[in-house]
């Protein structure tokens, strides 16, 4: 018997007021955890004030009376030191092997600083530990895990992942965990802290229900690392229900790679390291999922992406039931977009997305930096790329805001751009909404501010606008060389109660497009009231010029309006094509 054995006394009882009963030594986890026991104390119980459980000594390990999964393994009573200095990974994998056995358990690290090591040679997608289902990964509020490898890691390795040996594995949970890598990154593919790689063609659902909360990851390439690896032509959802609730991520290439399907991402932090001019990694990538959440979380510096969700032909199954929400977006570098939404290089496409309430900032002047891009990629005719809803997002100094190009051949439907607000800086050069290929969808209610120094820029483009709606909208450009909103190839759709200041450019606005109820501001090129307000039955571009235009080439049907004064015309039409042609006046104006 240790010298601790005094503590628990079998005949000590108290009388309380229910009937008989006894008291036990209360002691924190780590008072707990400090006690020498040998298989001789076996049956010694401790009260854990830290986790409010009653603990029991097996001869081996604590055991907890109120945890029907298997109990508390302290992985300290394995052989782990958790000095800072020894190395604990043999110790690790026999709590782990332990808890395996036990059908699941809490792998509990106590205070201290756990050292880890990659050993050499160490195959891609392999983890250094497999967690098995039931498991929960506890780390104590002053624990630490400290990895490092003795020549190097392989790509795509990890600390810890799940068991694979015996799938499905579900009901994994990874808490509090706080771990820094010490292997010199190279990319997103050094090393991840958490691992979920699936083998190719694995069946559906074989990893299920996992929970990583609190974690603070640093300087890992990628420190959660869940993908679906599936060969062509396979259609199946490997991974469901990861949640990933307020964790941190500090320095590091890529935050999150998550596939799969009913997936939360909600109440992160990430700075990225854009010290090391890594232009493919992102805060947050997902190859293609259903079930997709990104809410209320942070990211700024990273190297491409903040938000990357695209289809890729590893994972055949489409994206659709997306949710992208109030997240605050910074400073991505070098190749950057903000959120980056693509249908695909599959037939399967994309749909029922919503991208709201995000804040999408650059501080710098000279950045390069995308909002919002959606993108029908490489998809082709039949692909479905339809529902978005893109509302009440903010979009300040990038230098191109919202690019939303489709092509004629995969065209975005069904969809709303309404309620975003976009200030373009002085120094910014791209567009403040761009809009190409749209059938079938509204644009409404938003707000541009292009403070444009130079000339020539366009703040607002739509080009193949198919059954939609432009209105509602206020563009403000404070340049009267720069076009506030260039229309190309208009087909069956009405822009209307609009508010404009700068040029109001149409191209080619085809049959039965409603153009009226415009209110233009005094500044530059446009006259201060409603400009136009009746149907447009064939093509024809209209301008506000003061006069007829003696440059450019024009179309018949173009129409110019003049400063029209009573005893004037409204305008002139352009009755024979040329450069710039021949315009006839119409519109008298009874004085």
């Amino acid at each position: 018997m240790s010298s601790q054995a005094y503590i628990y006394n079998p005949t000590e009882r108290t009388l309380a007021a229910a009937g008989d009963g006894f008291s036990c030594p209360r002691l924190t986890t780590t008072g707990r955890t400090a006690l020498t026991l040998t298989t001789g104390d076996k049956g010694m119980m401790v009260y854990d004030t830290t986790l409010t459980d009653l603990c029991i000594w097996n001869g081996t390990a604590w055991e907890f009376v109120s945890d029907s999964s298997g109990g508390y393994i302290n992985v300290k009573d394995f052989g782990a030191k958790g000095d800072g200095t020894t190395n604990d990974t043999a110790a690790i994998q026999s709590a782990i092997a332990f808890a395996k056995t036990a059908g699941g358990g809490t792998l509990f690290f106590p205070t201290g600083n756990y050292r880890v090591v990659f050993p050499a040679g160490i195959p891609a997608y392999t983890c250094l530990f497999n967690i098995p289902s039931n498991v929960t990964v506890l780390f104590d509020e002053s624990a630490l895990m400290t990895a490092s490898a003795a020549t190097g890691v392989s790509l795509f390795s990890s600390v810890f992942g799940a068991d694979l040996t015996a799938l499905p594995v579900k009901n994994i949970k990874f808490i509090n965990m706080r771990m820094i890598q010490e292997i010199p990154i190279v990319g997103q593919e050094s090393s991840a802290a958490i691992q979920f790689a699936t083998a190719p063609d694995t069946a559906a659902n074989s990893i299920t229900n996992v929970v990583i909360r609190d974690g603070n990851f640093t300087s890992f390439g990628c420190p959660v690392y869940i993908v679906q690896r599936v060969s062509a032509g396979t259609l199946t959802r490997q991974v469901r229900g990861v949640k990933i609730l307020n964790c941190v991520g500090n320095l590091n290439p890529s935050f999150i790679t998550a596939d799969g399907a009913d997936i939360v991402i909600d109440g992160c932090s990430a700075i990225g390291d854009a010290t090391l001019a890594l232009t493919t990694y992102d805060a947050v990538s997902i190859h293609s999922g259903s079930g997709i959440s990104i809410v209320n979380n942070n990211f700024s510096y990273y190297g491409q992406f903040g938000v990357n969700l695209r289809n890729s032909n590893e994972n055949l199954c489409g994206s659709s039931n997306i949710v992208i929400s109030n997240n605050t977006i910074s400073n991505c570098v070098l190749k950057s977009i903000g959120i980056y939404l693509v249908a695909g290089e599959t037939v399967f496409g994309m749909k029922n997305v919503t991208v709201s309430g995000n804040n999408i900032t650059h501080s710098s002047a000279t950045n390069t930096m995308t909002g919002i891009n959606v993108t029908c990629g490489a998809a082709t005719a039949g692909t479905p790329f339809e529902s978005f809803s893109i509302t009440g997002n903010t979009l300040t100094g990038c230098q191109t805001s919202m690019d939303m190009s489709c092509n004629t051949t995969v065209f975005l439907q069904n969809s709303t751009i309404t309620g975003n607000t976009v200030r373009m800086s002085a120094t910014n050069t791209g567009s403040a909404i761009t809009v190409q290929a749209f059938s079938l969808c509204s644009i409404t209610g938003n707000t541009v501010y292009a403070d444009y120094a130079g000339v020539g820029y366009v703040a607002c483009s739509f080009n193949y606008l198919y059954n939609s709606a432009f209105s509602g909208n206020h563009i403000y450009t404070s340049s009267p060389a720069t076009a506030s909103i260039s229309f190309t190839n208009l087909f069956d759709t009405a822009v209307n109660g609009n508010s404009i200041t700068g040029k109001f450019a149409f191209t080619t606005l085809n049959s039965r497009c409603a153009v009226g109820d415009n209110r233009f501001a005094s500044a530059g090129t446009c006259e201060g009231r409603n400009l136009i307000g009746y149907w447009f039955l064939t093509g024809g571009r209209i301008a506000y010029y003061g006069s007829s235009p003696v440059t450019g080439s024009w179309v018949v049907g173009d129409q110019v309006f003049d400063a029209s004064v009573p005893g004037g015309y409204i305008g002139t039409v352009c009755t024979t094509a040329g450069s710039p042609g021949t315009f006839k006046s119409f519109g008298l104006i009874l004085p």
